[in-house]
């Protein structure tokens, strides 16, 4: 398992991607093309907090286009509290994965909670 996905409808979101690997998003783009979750076209917003650490390019959001990826429009956003809520959901139930992350235990236990 590489990722999550989540429908959301948040901060103008349509579907929300939360890395669960210290690998690159192109690793596994197809796959997540392949899913399909938003139904043809939406914004999606990819979290990539295990593989940046807490970084201006933790989120990445970019357009989905009839099913595909417009990779080349993707841009660094800031998250809301409530984005950085629901991911911190994500990572206390996947919480396995933080182990192999580029975070400090002082981060993973914020995580946590």
């Amino acid at each position: 398992m590489n990722y999550v996905l989540e429908p959301i409808d948040l901060d103008g979101f349509d579907i929300l991607a939360v890395k669960l690997t210290h690998e690159s998003l192109f690793d596994f783009i197809e796959e997540l093309e392949a899913e399909d979750l938003i139904g043809g076209s939406g914004q999606m917003v990819i979290d990539q907090l295990l593989s940046t650490g807490n970084a201006k390019n933790r989120f990445v959001a970019f357009p989905v286009t009839d099913g595909k990826f417009e990779l080349e429009k993707a841009r660094a956003v800031e998250a809301s509290s409530d984005l950085e809520k629901e991911t911190a959901k994500i990572y206390r139930e996947y919480s396995s994965f933080l182990e192999n992350s580029i975070l400090s235990e002082e981060e993973r236990s914020a995580i946590l909670g």
